[in-house]
Protein backbone atom coordinates (compact mmCIF):
# COMPACT_ATOMS: atom_id res chain seq x y z
CA UNK A 1 0.00 0.00 0.00
CA UNK A 2 1.60 3.21 -0.69
CA UNK A 3 1.70 6.35 1.56
CA UNK A 4 -0.95 8.06 -0.21
CA UNK A 5 -3.39 5.11 -0.01
CA UNK A 6 -2.90 4.64 3.68
CA UNK A 7 -2.71 8.19 4.34
CA UNK A 8 -6.35 8.03 2.31
CA UNK A 9 -7.54 4.85 4.59
CA UNK A 10 -6.68 6.91 7.52
CA UNK A 11 -8.76 9.81 6.69
CA UNK A 12 -11.08 8.31 6.08
CA UNK A 13 -11.34 5.80 9.00
CA UNK A 14 -11.11 9.25 11.02
CA UNK A 15 -14.17 10.81 9.46
CA UNK A 16 -16.52 7.35 9.35
CA UNK A 17 -15.13 7.99 13.71
CA UNK A 18 -16.25 11.19 13.43
CA UNK A 19 -19.67 11.11 12.25
CA UNK A 20 -20.85 7.74 13.67
CA UNK A 21 -19.43 7.12 16.99
CA UNK A 22 -19.94 8.67 20.56
CA UNK A 23 -16.77 9.78 22.11
CA UNK A 24 -15.18 9.47 25.60
CA UNK A 25 -17.13 11.66 28.32
CA UNK A 26 -15.80 15.15 27.59
CA UNK A 27 -17.12 16.61 30.63
CA UNK A 28 -15.22 20.57 30.14
CA UNK A 29 -14.52 23.04 27.15
CA UNK A 30 -11.01 22.25 26.92
CA UNK A 31 -11.65 18.45 26.41
CA UNK A 32 -14.10 19.23 23.98
CA UNK A 33 -11.23 21.57 22.22
CA UNK A 34 -9.13 18.79 22.39
CA UNK A 35 -11.33 16.35 20.86
CA UNK A 36 -11.97 18.62 17.60
CA UNK A 37 -8.04 19.74 17.64
CA UNK A 38 -7.46 16.16 17.34
CA UNK A 39 -9.79 15.60 14.41
CA UNK A 40 -7.80 18.35 12.43
CA UNK A 41 -9.98 21.03 12.95
CA UNK A 42 -9.42 24.38 14.85
CA UNK A 43 -12.58 25.86 16.78
CA UNK A 44 -13.95 28.92 15.57
CA UNK A 45 -15.58 30.18 19.10
CA UNK A 46 -14.98 28.13 22.16
CA UNK A 47 -17.71 30.42 23.58
CA UNK A 48 -20.38 28.68 21.74
CA UNK A 49 -20.18 25.58 24.02
CA UNK A 50 -22.09 26.02 26.52
CA UNK A 51 -21.04 23.41 29.79
CA UNK A 52 -24.66 23.84 31.22
CA UNK A 53 -26.56 22.80 27.90
CA UNK A 54 -27.65 19.33 27.71
CA UNK A 55 -26.41 19.71 24.16
CA UNK A 56 -22.91 21.66 23.52
CA UNK A 57 -21.73 22.82 20.25
CA UNK A 58 -17.91 23.92 19.00
CA UNK A 59 -17.41 24.51 15.21
CA UNK A 60 -14.48 24.01 13.90
CA UNK A 61 -12.71 24.88 10.80
CA UNK A 62 -9.87 22.90 8.29
CA UNK A 63 -8.22 23.73 5.56
CA UNK A 64 -8.37 21.69 2.70
CA UNK A 65 -5.83 21.95 -0.33
CA UNK A 66 -4.66 25.34 -1.19
CA UNK A 67 -7.83 27.36 -1.61
CA UNK A 68 -10.77 25.82 0.53
CA UNK A 69 -11.52 26.26 4.15
CA UNK A 70 -14.17 23.51 5.80
CA UNK A 71 -16.49 23.56 8.25
CA UNK A 72 -18.16 21.28 10.65
CA UNK A 73 -20.07 20.94 13.64
CA UNK A 74 -19.07 19.02 16.68
CA UNK A 75 -22.22 18.19 19.20
CA UNK A 76 -21.38 17.24 22.73
CA UNK A 77 -23.84 15.98 25.29
CA UNK A 78 -23.59 16.41 29.06
CA UNK A 79 -22.38 13.27 30.76
CA UNK A 80 -21.71 11.66 27.39
CA UNK A 81 -19.15 13.52 25.39
CA UNK A 82 -19.17 13.58 21.80
CA UNK A 83 -22.00 12.60 19.85
CA UNK A 84 -21.77 13.28 16.46
CA UNK A 85 -21.21 15.97 13.75
CA UNK A 86 -23.22 17.71 11.73
CA UNK A 87 -22.10 16.37 8.83
CA UNK A 88 -20.26 13.87 7.51
CA UNK A 89 -17.64 16.02 4.86
CA UNK A 90 -17.16 19.42 5.74
CA UNK A 91 -18.94 22.31 4.27
CA UNK A 92 -17.14 24.83 2.37
CA UNK A 93 -20.08 27.44 2.76
CA UNK A 94 -20.52 28.53 6.43
CA UNK A 95 -22.11 27.14 9.08
CA UNK A 96 -22.83 28.85 11.97
CA UNK A 97 -24.08 28.69 15.65
CA UNK A 98 -27.06 31.28 15.18
CA UNK A 99 -29.55 29.78 18.50
CA UNK A 100 -28.86 27.71 21.40
CA UNK A 101 -31.22 26.38 24.23
CA UNK A 102 -30.26 23.45 26.49
CA UNK A 103 -31.53 20.39 24.16
CA UNK A 104 -31.67 22.44 20.89
CA UNK A 105 -29.09 24.28 18.61
CA UNK A 106 -29.45 26.05 15.56
CA UNK A 107 -26.72 25.95 12.97
CA UNK A 108 -27.24 28.48 9.70
CA UNK A 109 -25.44 27.01 6.50
CA UNK A 110 -24.66 29.22 3.65
CA UNK A 111 -24.51 30.91 1.42
CA UNK A 112 -25.20 27.61 -0.32
CA UNK A 113 -24.52 26.59 -3.73
CA UNK A 114 -27.07 26.38 -6.64
CA UNK A 115 -26.58 23.83 -9.81
CA UNK A 116 -23.94 26.07 -12.17
CA UNK A 117 -22.77 28.25 -9.50
CA UNK A 118 -18.86 28.61 -10.37
CA UNK A 119 -16.45 27.87 -7.36
CA UNK A 120 -16.30 31.51 -6.29
CA UNK A 121 -19.52 32.55 -6.34
CA UNK A 122 -22.05 30.53 -4.68
CA UNK A 123 -25.77 32.38 -4.83
CA UNK A 124 -28.29 29.75 -3.09
CA UNK A 125 -28.89 31.78 0.19
CA UNK A 126 -28.94 30.11 3.62
CA UNK A 127 -30.63 27.74 5.57
CA UNK A 128 -31.75 27.29 9.01
CA UNK A 129 -31.05 23.51 10.22
CA UNK A 130 -32.48 22.49 13.91
CA UNK A 131 -30.29 19.97 16.05
CA UNK A 132 -31.94 18.40 19.06
CA UNK A 133 -30.95 15.94 22.09
CA UNK A 134 -33.95 13.99 22.28
CA UNK A 135 -32.52 11.44 25.26
CA UNK A 136 -30.92 9.17 23.25
CA UNK A 137 -29.11 10.83 20.39
CA UNK A 138 -28.86 13.93 18.18
CA UNK A 139 -31.48 14.67 15.22
CA UNK A 140 -31.29 17.15 12.80
CA UNK A 141 -35.00 18.50 12.64
CA UNK A 142 -34.95 19.82 9.33
CA UNK A 143 -33.36 18.76 5.82
CA UNK A 144 -29.30 19.45 6.15
CA UNK A 145 -28.42 20.91 2.65
CA UNK A 146 -26.54 18.31 0.43
CA UNK A 147 -22.62 18.09 0.07
CA UNK A 148 -23.11 19.80 -3.33
CA UNK A 149 -25.19 23.18 -1.83
CA UNK A 150 -22.48 22.80 0.46
CA UNK A 151 -19.71 22.92 -1.01
CA UNK A 152 -17.94 20.17 0.06
CA UNK A 153 -17.20 18.58 -3.41
CA UNK A 154 -15.23 21.56 -3.98
CA UNK A 155 -13.11 20.88 -1.82
CA UNK A 156 -9.63 18.60 -1.64
CA UNK A 157 -7.66 16.46 0.77
CA UNK A 158 -4.89 18.08 0.01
Amino acid sequence: MTVRKLAHALMVAAVAATVLGPGPALASRRSAVRFVKARGYTPVNKDQYHKGQALRVLVGRKPFGCCALGRKAFFFVRHRGFERSDVQGASRTGVEVTRQGNKTIFLRYGQLYRQGDPYCCPSGGYKTVRFRWNGSKVKALDKVPSAQKRGALYMTAG
